[in-house]
């Protein structure tokens, strides 16, 4: 069972694309987003969120009761 779910998620930009990211967390671990400026950290995060919208990919996270899924246009809810 993942607490949270990212497969190929994908935002492009005219001057950068953030290409595939896949990963998911378990119950019991801690996850931390590590990397050089501009390797698209906030972008993947902001993507998570739905407050940019993403190019494709969707990203799922489980609530105590329930998944809460956003789509890949990115509408925030």
């Amino acid at each position: 069972m993942h607490l949270l779910e990212v497969r190929d998620l994908e935002k492009r930009y005219p001057t950068f694309t953030l290409d595939k990211v896949s990963f998911s967390l378990e119950p019991g671990y801690i996850m931390g987003f590590i990397g050089r400026n501009g390797a698209g950290k906030t972008t993947t995060m902001k993507a998570m969120l739905n407050l940019i919208s993403r190019t494709s990919g969707p990203a799922r996270a489980r609530s105590a009761s329930s998944w809460a899924s956003s789509t890949a246009t990115g509408t925030p809810p």
